[in-house]
């Protein structure tokens, strides 16, 4: 180093060393800090241990392309007064804020997106994306005011996809069924008599799906469905058929002889029969057939109640001239059938009016019409269809049975319809037999309709001679008011779906009812024809009591199941706190709503968008768009929701929310900047208090000997070498994060301008103006400044131990700034020095160097003999008063550290959002709600690399799932949602998905999906098991029919009784059984899941390939962009799947979260047989706690032990004795000895620094670990300097108390000068605007920065003085004593 200061005192050195590090920290700072996304707001990066198994799990997951669905924003709605929330003018207030935020826009490179854009799902089924509500969880979808969200298209896609599609198609030919073939004791018969009896007949449409697969009536209709449906179809394909056939023999016939009027006849029937074959009798076409044909049954069952009371305001109307032709029926039909009651008469007519009204002509002037003869002496309108024929009676007019049989055919059809060889007849459509048989056969006039041109509109016209015509036709039954041309067929379908709408039966009407005005029954509490509870001039009691039922989504659970109230409302208290809330036990009070509201991530955004269903017109945009419009949303839509949160009269309730950082930054991102970037101010005013102070103790009356010039220099070297060490490790891939921005430079600017006061005060002590003194100052300087630079670096080297990013980052960034500081305090500071010793040589004034001054020689009035006199006097004189400050300060140390012990048995561990969030942030006052009301958050399992295949690791996964939501914190859900039950379920008889198919034609169940490929099992059907429940898997809950609902059906295990024969077998009845598959290859199990998935649409987070999927094509063929069919290849064997969404509730302290945590990974990521992982906010933010005591010992001791090896090495190697006769020995034990005393101050300004802090209200976090380890560096820059200064004072200092003096002498202006600079640095912290930094980084570093200045400059000293042992009297190698001034560095 001596050639280095050489060559800088006026050597080739000189400028070089002023530039070079000055120009390359300045290109550091100016290309790093000018990078985007510098800043660090993912917190999963700052709070995640990156060893542990949940970040390797989660690291695995994003290895294999795993993404989370969709991010959530949290919305909370509160009483102002605390009072309750559901009052009529509140709830009005929350539906108009609802309102509100989901209509709010973004617009973005020329386009505007709105809430649909990207909320998470807004479709009910393919092809209606766009054309649904989108997903909200809200306690508001209890009340049908919440209905304001709905379109007139979303209401018609409801009434489409969600009515016609799965109550209407699938259950009215199933009802057929159920009342015709399957009505005998042994299967469906006490079911309808009890439904019949006691008038609550249209609940059999609820049954139908609600029995289970096993029940004897659901088997029946079931194989009878199935049945009838395949029968039929085989009829109507072959009697088309063979009409065709005769029909051209006919019309051959008639060709050959030239009959024309026959040829005309026949000619265009034959074209509608052979249509109709060659096109129309499909299965599907026979079921929407079989469906029409059996409403016309229910029509006439079903409305005979309506229709009998109706007579009432016939009556009314027309008075005893109506009446009499209906009870001269009455009385006819008691009298022709002896023992009929009157009841059972008007029923019976009742009925065959009901049909005849059905069979009627369609009516353009009225289309609904009525049933009621008495003003025409027919019905009024109909479907146009008559189905009063016997089926399939056209079958027998040509014989279809024995068709194939030529010797016993024998067809209706000859001359004068005489009953001739087949052979030799011909089927003749004006033969009475074909009139009779033929064209009243149902299945014959349905499907000629079809093919049968009318024109005609629907029409609700009412003309004063009809009474009590309804008025059905909606602007969505088309032609509507005006005559166009359509089939007969089409005109059927529209009077019988009106029909199934009207009052009489369903009482819909589409585009106008809503889930919330309409309910199916579906969900307990609700009923078919219901509707959800209104809150409009309701009193309080009235809407609590409302509010103390079921919670359901507008589909009533058949997605998500029910919604747990506790997830959404909060505050709540009940009668009976013992008690779950129910209507029996309803709410008191609740205080305070959640609603949540799931979003897309970027990468769905893109192909939502691009639908053809967009209103706003589809458009293609890039990730990167996606990414800034989902961010710039999550920030409107909190602006919008919390508008006047902090405005007590804006309203009775209080609005706050929180989004996640799910895709893209959310609210903790957000906020994570701000206080990031909030730093940089008061980074600014402590550089300035820093470079301010240190001015004022370095300048002299004197204007030649002051030094004020050179300290600013020094301080601004200082800055540019932290700043140009940040931008450097920016490059290097490390982004500021919240521990950098608050600590770093406020700390590592301290402990630079610290090396700096060395330097000039070894400029100050050398005196003199030559090259030699120059390079004899700097030499001064360089062990205790490379030493403390070595310990802090190597100290923040070891921290990298630790795996939390706020902790090594940060220690990185350190390092590097070490490094950066020590460069410019060794290599280019001394520069500047020199050139300031020149200028004082040249008698040039301080700042001012074009001005020559006069150096009269006064004494100076620098205060670093003054500082140094004040020490002395109080601490060093050996009188009295010395004494008793010694005393103090040994006695006040020890009470400090024996305090500090105590705080640190009174640690509490963790950060809260209430805590992390400033007061005057809306999210401040949510994270408060939250912790008091709403303690949940939303939180899932995932599954890695599992043997699927195996069948004990199925139940495993499902026991898991089950023990998971069986803990104290997480919300109930039923096992049925998990991927792996439902899918097993799948390949059983239990299997309901061939309920409602999409194309009738393909079965949809496992069993019906046969496997071939290159494997073992090729040629195989999807089916699996049942095995016995050996490991407590959840049962099934059964209910009975009018028994109390249950909404949960908890497990989809079932006891033997419960099973199908064929399943059960020879097992015993008195067992449990669950499902499985077996046996199956890789291959079979990635077959049959697809199918699964294309079926159900389940999903178990599976990955798929890209590009897989086919494209969803309109009815009309045409492809809609950006939307796809569930038919992706699934990756195979499966890398990972996932549990649905769950939810934890009722954690409203760190301690609740932490032992959430725990018990829930002691289930999963601990199980030696399965393993999974636990996924979600609590476990991303909460992570750190689970180890912080650990890490803040680790680091303590780790701190320590660097401290120590290293002091000791440094000494050892850097000690240089005065007497040959102090060896190695002696120097070894020096160095042992020195180590240890700088080891043992730190581990004196560790404890009190901790536990003082944890007094001070600072919990453990990975933010306060780093600033109380922070400590570490002031205790070893004081510590350093002054033991290395003792131990090498010159030997001719003999007492302890003299060599301290004499170490003293030298550092206290120095290490007073560091602690006034770097206390008045931390104390801006205490003008943060977040009361975060406030208390997790002002009051540690505050007490960092008073106890090791205590300890260091103070206790340090003092125990040294006692400390008169000879061999820590090393002294070095030409040593002489000139004003105290150690020169013995530099050698001649």
């Amino acid at each position: 180093m001596k050639k280095i200061f050489t060559s800088m005192a006026g050597g080739p050195l000189a400028i070089p060393a002023l530039l070079i590090l000055p120009v390359i920290f300045a290109i550091f700072i100016g290309i790093g800090f000018t990078r985007e996304n510098i800043i660090e707001d993912d917190v999963y990066e700052i709070w995640a241990s990156e060893k542990s198994d949940y970040y390797q799990d989660a690291k695995y997951a994003r290895s294999v392309g795993y993404k989370a669905g969709a991010s959530s924003l949290l919305a909370i709605a509160t009483s102002r007064d605390g009072e309750n929330l559901m009052t009529a003018s509140r709830l009005e207030e929350i539906r108009a804020r609802m309102e509100s935020m989901e209509n709010v826009t973004v617009e973005h490179g020329g386009n505007t997106f709105d809430w649909k854009d990207i909320c998470a799902s807004n479709n009910i089924g393919l092809g209606t994306v766009y054309e649904f509500p989108c997903v909200r969880l809200t306690p508001m979808d209890l009340f049908q005011e919440a209905n304001w969200y709905m379109t007139e298209t979303d209401r018609v896609s409801w009434y489409n996809k969600g009515i016609v599609k799965n109550v209407v198609v699938p259950r009215v030919g199933r009802f057929g069924i159920m009342t015709t073939t399957c009505n005998t004791p042994s299967f469906c018969e006490p079911l309808l008599a009890d439904r019949i009896s006691t008038g609550k007949t249209l609940n059999l449409f609820g049954d139908l799906t609600s029995m289970e697969m096993n029940n004897p009536c659901r088997i029946c209709i079931e194989t009878g469905y199935e049945a009838t449906m395949d029968q039929i179809t085989g009829i109507a394909q072959g009697l088309f058929g063979f009409m065709a056939f005769q029909l051209k023999r006919s019309f051959d016939a008639a060709e050959l002889a030239v009959d024309i009027p026959k040829m005309q006849l026949i000619g265009p029937l034959l074209q509608k029969v052979a249509t109709v074959f060659q096109t129309k009798v499909d299965r599907a076409a026979m079921e929407e057939f079989f469906m029409y044909y059996t409403t016309r049954g229910i029509y006439g069952q079903l409305g005979a109640g309506v229709y009998i009371e109706k007579y009432d305001a016939v009556n009314a109307l027309c008075g005893f001239a109506c009446m009499t032709p209906f009870i001269d029926r009455v009385t006819e039909m008691m009298t022709n059938n002896f023992g009929l009651t009157a009841a059972e008469a008007y029923a019976a007519i009742a009925g065959a009016d009901l049909k005849n009204h059905a069979d009627a002509a369609f009516s353009s002037d009225n289309t609904a019409g009525t049933p009621f003869t008495w003003t025409t002496g027919s019905p009024q309108g109909g479907s146009g269809v008559d189905f009063s024929g016997t089926l399939f009676s056209s079958t027998a007019y040509f014989d279809l049975t024995n068709a194939q049989d030529l010797a016993n055919w024998d067809p209706k059809f000859g001359a004068d319809g005489a009953n001739l060889d087949g052979a030799a007849g011909l089927a003749d459509p004006t033969d009475p037999f074909w009139i009779a048989m033929v064209e009243t056969d149902p299945m014959y006039r349905w499907f000629m309709a079809g093919e049968t041109s009318m024109t005609a509109h629907c029409g609700n016209e009412v003309k004063e001679e009809k009474l009590l015509v309804n008025k059905w036709c909606t602007k969505f039954s088309l032609p509507n008011g005006v005559d166009e041309e359509r089939t007969v067929q089409h005109f059927a379908k529209m009077w019988y779906g009106l029909m199934i709408d009207s009052p009489g039966f369903l009482g819909l009407v589409e585009g106008v009812s809503d889930p919330f005005t309409y309910t199916t029954g579906e969900g307990c509490g609700y009923s078919l024809r219901g509707e959800r509870a209104t809150y409009t001039n309701k009193t309080e009691s009235s809407i609590l009591l409302a509010a103390s039922g079921e919670l359901y989504f507008i589909d009533e659970g058949s997605s998500i199941g029910p919604v747990d109230k506790a997830l959404l409302m909060g505050g709540t208290s009940t009668a009976n706190a013992a008690e779950e809330v129910s209507q029996a036990n309803p709410y008191e009070k609740v205080a305070s709503f959640q609603n949540i509201y799931p979003a897309l991530i970027p990468e769905s955004m893109i192909n939502r968008v691009k639908n053809c269903n967009r209103p706003r017109g589809a458009i293609n945009i890039t990730l990167e768009d996606a990414e800034i419009v989902i961010e710039q949303f999550k920030k409107d839509l909190l602006d919008a929701w919390s508008v006047g949160w902090d405005e007590e009269d804006s309203g009775e309730v209080q609005f706050t929310g929180f989004f996640d950082s799910v895709g893209t930054p959310g609210t903790f991102s957000f906020v994570l900047r701000d206080i990031s970037n909030d730093s940089g101010t008061l980074t600014l005013i402590s550089i300035a208090i820093i470079a301010a102070l240190s001015m004022l103790f370095l300048v002299n009356t004197n204007p030649v000997q002051s030094r004020v010039g050179i300290t600013l220099v020094g301080v601004i070297l200082v800055v540019i070498s932290f700043g140009g060490a940040l931008g450097f490790a920016i490059l290097v891939g490390i982004k500021i994060n919240i521990n950098i921005a608050w600590t770093l430079p406020f700390i590592m600017i301290g402990l630079g301008v610290d090396d700096m006061y060395i330097v000039l005060n070894a400029m100050r002590e050398q005196g003199g103006y030559t090259d030699h003194d120059f390079v004899v100052a700097m030499q001064g300087i360089i062990a205790p400044v490379t030493m403390t630079s070595l310990v802090n670096a190597s100290m923040f080297a070891v921290m990298n131990i630790v795996d939390i990013g706020a902790i090594y980052k940060t220690a990185q960034a350190a390092l590097i700034s070490v490094i950066f500081l020590y460069l410019s305090i060794i290599l280019c500071f001394p520069a500047y020095c020199y050139l300031d010793m020149k200028r004082q040589e040249a008698k040039r004034c301080d700042v001012f160097m074009c001005i020559k001054a006069q150096d009269d020689g006064r004494p100076s009035t620098e205060r670093g003999n003054f500082l140094f006199g004040i020490y002395r006097s109080l601490f060093l004189a050996g009188n009295v008063l010395s004494m008793v400050m010694q005393g103090v300060v040994f006695i006040g140390t020890i009470a400090i550290f024996v305090v500090g012990a105590y705080g640190i048995s009174q640690r509490k561990v963790g950060v809260g959002l209430q805590e992390f969030f400033p007061t005057d942030h809306q999210t401040s006052r949510w994270a408060e709600i939250r912790s008091q009301d709403l303690a949940a958050w939303p939180i899932a399992i995932t599954w890695g690399a599992v043997d699927y295949t195996d069948p004990d690791n199925q139940l495993l996964i499902m026991k898991q799932f089950e023990d998971i939501v069986d803990t104290k914190y997480v919300t109930r859900k039923d096992t049925n949602w998990l991927w792996i039950a439902s899918f097993n379920l799948w390949t059983t008889r239990q299997c309901q998905t061939n309920f409602n198919r999409d194309d009738p034609i393909v079965k949809e169940c496992g069993s019906d999906q046969l496997f071939i490929g290159d494997a073992a099992d090729n040629n195989t059907d999807c089916s699996g098991t049942w095995v016995e429940n050996t490991i407590g898997l959840k049962e099934r809950v059964f209910t009975a029919p009018d028994t109390e609902c249950n909404p949960y059906r908890d497990g989809i295990c079932r006891p033997g009784t419960e099973m199908f024969a064929e399943d059960l077998a020879a097992r015993d009845t008195t067992n449990s059984y669950c499902p499985v598959f077996e046996g199956w290859s890789e291959p079979k199990l990635k077959f049959c899941v697809q199918r699964w998935r294309e079926f159900t649409g389940g999903s178990g987070g599976l990955l798929v390939k890209e590009g897989t999927a086919t494209p969803f094509e309109k009815d009309d063929g045409e492809t809609c962009p950006g939307e796809f069919m569930p038919d992706d290849e699934v990756q195979s064997p499966i890398p990972i799947s996932s549990s649905p969404t769950l939810y934890v509730n009722e954690l409203f302290t760190h301690e609740d979260t932490v032992d959430m945590i725990r018990i829930t990974r002691a289930i999963c990521d601990n199980n030696d047989e399965i393993h999974c992982f636990m996924r979600g906010i609590p476990f991303d933010f909460w992570e750190q706690y689970l180890t912080v005591n650990k890490n803040l010992a680790l680091l303590s001791g780790v701190a320590v032990a660097v401290g120590f090896v290293v002091a000791t090495v440094f000494l050892f190697l850097e000690l240089n004795p005065a007497s040959a006769d102090f060896g190695s020995k002696d120097k070894a034990v020096a160095s042992l000895c020195g180590g240890l005393l700088i080891a043992f101050t730190i581990v004196m300004c560790l404890v009190p620094v901790i536990g003082l802090s944890m007094l001070l209200n600072v919990n453990l976090t990975a933010f306060s670990n780093m600033s109380f380890v922070l400590s570490v560096s002031f205790a070893t820059e004081y510590s350093v300097h002054v033991v290395h200064r003792f131990l090498s004072a010159p030997t001719s200092i003999r007492s302890a108390a003299e060599r301290v003096e004499y170490t003293m002498k030298f550092l206290t202006q120095p290490l007073t000068l560091s602690f006034l600079s770097s206390t008045a640095g931390v104390a801006c912290l205490a003008f943060t605007d977040f009361e975060f930094n406030e208390r997790f980084f002002f009051r540690p570093l505050m007490v960092v920065m008073v106890m090791t200045y205590i300890i260091g400059a103070f206790f340090l000293p003092i125990l040294l003085t006692k400390l008169d042992f000879e061999f820590l009297k090393v002294g070095h190698k030409g040593e002489a004593v000139d004003d105290g001034i150690d020169k013995g560095h530099f050698k001649k």
